[in-house]
């Protein structure tokens, strides 16, 4: 099957299901689509701070990494031990520019404070109809599921600042 959709350099892609769990300072989870302007979010070295949160209608893949429920589109890169890396890292530099490697089996995905090894990942049979993604302030990283995955490029600048969509 062909793809399609996608980003047109406007933030699509890396992005996450409505009920993908955000890691927040205090360790406690907040879904993504409950995230707002302002709050904090744990990065890999302290905190950073929401400045808009993207959310992309569409219809989207999404997919599961080991025994997780399906949450991830397939060009949103993850930290492993040997850098990023993304189920499509061809499409990941294409909509942000973010170079990464093939995220395979027998990687070792970095977590908040342990790791994991990559022993699967699953296509989903079917699509989602709305994904979210957040732009951060300084780290431009963040933990979702406690994986450490970066944060959006804002490379199409033709949103107001802050916007964050319907309520």
């Amino acid at each position: 099957g062909g793809g399609g959709g996608g980003g047109g350099g406007t933030g699509g892609g890396f992005c996450f299901v409505g009920e993908t769990l955000v890691t927040m300072p205090d360790s406690t989870y907040k879904r993504i689509d409950e995230i707002r302007v302002g709050d904090i979010v744990k990065s890999e070295i302290g905190t950073s701070k929401v400045k808009k949160v993207n959310i992309h209608s569409g219809e989207h893949e999404i997919y599961a990494l080991n025994d997780s429920k399906y949450f991830v589109t397939k060009e949103h890169p993850f930290k492993t031990e040997n850098g990023w890396k993304a189920i499509n890292p061809h499409e990941t530099w294409e909509y942000h520019g973010i170079e990464s490697n093939i995220l395979a089996e027998g990687d070792v995905l970095i977590k908040n404070g342990t790791t994991e090894l990559l022993h699967s990942t699953f296509k989903c049979d079917t699509t989602v109809d709305t994904v979210y993604s957040l732009i951060l302030d300084n780290e431009r990283v963040y933990y979702v599921y406690d994986y450490l995955v970066h944060n959006a490029e804002e490379l199409g600048k033709g949103e107001a600042p802050g916007q964050q969509g319907p309520e």
